[in-house]
């Protein structure tokens, strides 16, 4: 504050000097002191402590900028230290804040995983149920069975798919198609231990098959029991077990096959049944019975029998197979058809116009006589061949002939292109010609000969250069 100077009162009463030296110290104290000037206290002036402290202040203000600028210790400017302090305190306040964002978002996602945790572990339960001494009636989570649905059976030891309606067993005792054994000098034996899958099982006694159920039991899959003990040790006793081969359900047959059991049929000639024709057996009284001979199998609800049952004790058993996916079993895979001469690879027919492989003859209304061969058009492929050597090609018809081909008649023009289409010998039309020696009545081979330059076993193409060039056979 500034210095006060009052006018000093030399004698006697003179008041317009007090009231002046009154205003002097009223101005002091108030802009020197209280700074009151506008209602706000401030300084206007250095405030020097003389190495005095400054104690109790509860709450220091300062403009920004201005409060750091005015700190110096031994001539070092703290402005940046301050202001970093204020800065980082301000970042910290950030990261808390977006911190506190990720932790909400982590649980959101940790929520969500958990969810779908939950959600993958309800499918796997509802795919595979867990063991059962029976066959359940719903998944764990309350569904009912669909196709691909899996469970154990602690009964039978076998691992259970649900496909087309029931629950059946994922794999088979039996290694293959079937497994047979026979046991010799067996006299006063009624029990025989063999693996197989129960249900799965035929018995046979000196070559006669035995019924299941009246004269074995087979429901173990360890041991089939007879229900009397073999009698001479010259008794044969033959067990075969059929593989549970992946199948497809082919009505009237679900399953592998089916059985039927009929007694008490004298005098009978015609029993229904049904079946795939061509996939039955049928026996009397445990012998099997030639079809087409003994009996005629061919509408799929019926057999006849050429001679009728001739005693009360006699039985009959009829048989029906379904059709077996050899594949699932271990075969090669079926052969590939190419759909492009540019992606054959070992193996394959080679099919450059459709997925069948005769897609490019003509077999028309126009064209009754299966044993005629026309192109579909310009450039298209009548047959496939190979090359026997640099100059022959050897090319198969699949005719349809009572005998073996006796003549060719080719009309028009042919080429031979080799698999991926470039024509053989520059585009020279060739004549193809019968080779008798090598033909049969559901196949005739026709040469070409006069080529060059063919690699032996190459694939080849006979082609035409229209729709109406043609080779018949037997004219």
């Amino acid at each position: 504050m500034t210095d006060i100077t009052l006018d000093p009162v030399q004698s006697g009463y003179n008041l317009s000097k007090f009231n002046n030296n009154f205003d002097i110290l009223e101005d002091v104290i108030n802009n020197g002191i209280l700074h009151t000037t506008g209602g706000n206290n401030i300084m206007q002036q250095i405030l020097d402590m003389n190495s005095r402290d400054v104690i109790n202040v509860n709450t220091l203000y300062a403009t920004e900028g201005n409060f750091a600028t005015r700190i110096m210790l031994g001539g070092i400017d703290y402005e940046v230290v301050i202001q970093a302090i204020a800065d980082a305190a301000q970042d910290s306040a950030d990261l808390s804040a977006q911190s506190a964002l990720d932790s909400q978002t982590s649980a959101d996602a940790s929520e969500a995983s958990n969810q779908l945790s939950l959600a993958h572990y309800e499918q796997f339960q509802d795919q595979y149920w867990g063991a059962y001494p029976v066959e359940p009636a719903l998944s764990p989570i309350g569904n009912p069975a669909t196709s691909g649905d899996l469970y154990y059976d602690e009964t039978a030891l076998q691992m259970k798919v649900y496909s087309n309606g029931v629950w059946r067993d994922v794999s088979s005792l039996i290694d293959g198609i079937r497994d047979s054994q026979d046991f010799t000098n067996v006299a006063g034996q009624d029990t025989f231990n063999i693996t197989y899958d129960p249900g799965f099982l035929d018995a046979f006694l000196n070559g006669v098959k035995l019924v299941n159920g009246v004269d074995y039991v087979s429901t173990t899959g360890t041991e089939a029991v007879l229900t009397t003990p073999v009698a001479l040790a010259t008794d044969v006793v033959c067990l075969v077990g059929f593989g549970k081969a992946n199948y497809i359900d082919t009505p009237p047959i679900t399953g592998i096959r089916k059985e039927t059991t009929l007694t008490g049929v004298a005098g009978q000639t015609v029993f229904t049944f049904d079946y795939l024709p061509g996939y039955t057996d049928v026996l009397i009284n445990g012998v099997r019975i030639i079809n087409g001979v003994d009996y005629i199998a061919t509408t799929g609800v019926g057999i006849t029998l050429t001679t009728p049952i001739t005693s009360a004790t006699d039985y009959i058993q009829m048989i029906g197979y379904n059709e077996v996916d050899l594949v699932a079993l271990g075969t090669a895979a079926p052969l590939d058809v190419q759909t492009s001469p540019t992606d054959a690879t070992a193996g394959a027919i080679l099919n450059n116009e459709t997925t069948s492989i005769g897609g490019n003859v003509n077999f028309t209304e126009a064209n009754l006589n299966p044993n005629v061969f026309s192109c579909t058009g310009v450039d298209k492929r009548i047959v496939a061949g190979f090359a026997a050597s640099a100059t022959v090609a050897v090319f198969f018809l699949p005719t349809s002939l009572t005998g073996d081909p006796s003549s060719i008649a080719v009309t028009g023009t042919f080429y031979v292109k080799d698999s991926f289409a470039a024509t053989v010998t520059g585009g020279v039309a060739v004549v193809p010609t019968l080779d008798a020696g090598g033909s049969s009545p559901k196949t005739t081979v026709i040469v070409v000969t006069g080529l060059s330059g063919l690699a032996i076993n190459d694939i080849l193409q006979l082609t035409s250069t229209d729709g109406t060039s043609e080779i018949t056979v037997n004219a």
